[in-house]
């Protein structure tokens, strides 16, 4: 192999010693995950889009987690205040945990007349799960014939970052599900993440495609995010634990910046983290090789 082809795979394979996961429309049983490189056990979020006639108490039933969780993650401070359909919730999930090679965040649904497995993962939790992914956490519940008053596991898609994320200052992974409209430029302009890093997080390119009812990862490294999650809640283990080789690297004085909340569209991507990410990456395994 001469020296040009050499570099080229390095960079290739520079590019994705950042990302965790590889965003797969086809897949169907979640994010991947692996003890020797992510964290076991994880709090995080999931995003979520209030239904019609939602409250925060419905959705605090839907999810088994505390309606004034919620109202906190979600900056409201009144919980009486009626939910718009257009609005974004962040959803505590207290343990995200890896079982058979997959992270997720199960969640006991009571079955109501009229419902499946595929129904209920699109519309009752908008794509967070899969169908496929019921089935194989229900294995004795036969699909076609469900009934009123069944109690299943719904998998919910979630990520731990890895302690290569952690060493670059992403501290936790929050799940998006994709809507029809989405495209990543959007997401990253209402999310205030960079379009390098949404890519880099899940591994896409700028030739990729994202589809309705999946989901992407957001990785959001700021204080004023994890601040948002209770005591109980907050990311496992502490930042303050982790040798210093996996300690955040400092922000540039941008990043310091208050982030908006959910969903207000501001900002700007640029390519200059991307090809940071991949000369370093590139730079270590040369440093390995030779």
């Amino acid at each position: 192999m001469n020296m040009q082809m050499l570099l080229l795979l390095l960079l290739l394979l520079g590019y994705g010693v950042y990302g965790q996961q590889v965003y797969d429309e086809k897949d169907q049983f979640g994010y991947l995950c692996s003890d020797s490189k992510t964290l076991a056990r994880c709090s995080t979020f999931v995003i979520y889009r209030p239904r019609d006639k939602d409250t925060l108490q419905s959705i605090s039933d839907r999810f088994k987690v505390s309606s004034n969780e919620i109202a906190r993650a979600s900056n409201i401070s009144n919980a009486q205040q009626p939910l718009l359909t257009n609005q974004s919730l962040f959803i505590p999930v207290p343990a995200c945990s890896c079982v058979a090679g997959r992270s997720q965040y199960n969640v006991t649904y009571v079955t109501q007349k009229g419902d499946t497995m595929s129904l209920v993962s699109i519309s009752t939790f908008e794509g967070l799960t899969t169908y496929q992914a019921v089935e194989r956490a229900n294995p004795s519940a036969v699909p076609t014939a469900l009934l009123p008053g069944d109690e299943l596991i719904f998998p919910l898609r979630c990520a731990c970052p890895s302690s290569n994320q952690n060493s670059k200052g992403v501290q936790l992974l929050a799940t998006y599900p994709i809507t029809g409209t989405d495209t990543v430029q959007s997401i990253s302009k209402a999310w205030s993440v960079s379009v390098n890093d949404i890519f880099s997080a899940n591994e896409l390119t700028p030739n990729s495609k994202i589809a309705e009812n999946t989901t992407i990862l957001l990785p959001f490294g700021r204080a004023s995010y994890l601040s948002r999650l209770p005591p109980s809640l907050q990311p496992s283990p502490p930042l303050s634990s982790l040798p210093p080789s996996l300690q955040p690297l400092p922000r540039p004085p941008a990043a310091s910046a208050p982030l908006p909340s959910p969903a207000t569209v501001t900002g700007d991507s640029s390519n200059t983290g991307l090809i940071v990410r991949i000369t370093c990456g590139a730079a270590a395994l040369i440093a390995v090789m030779l």
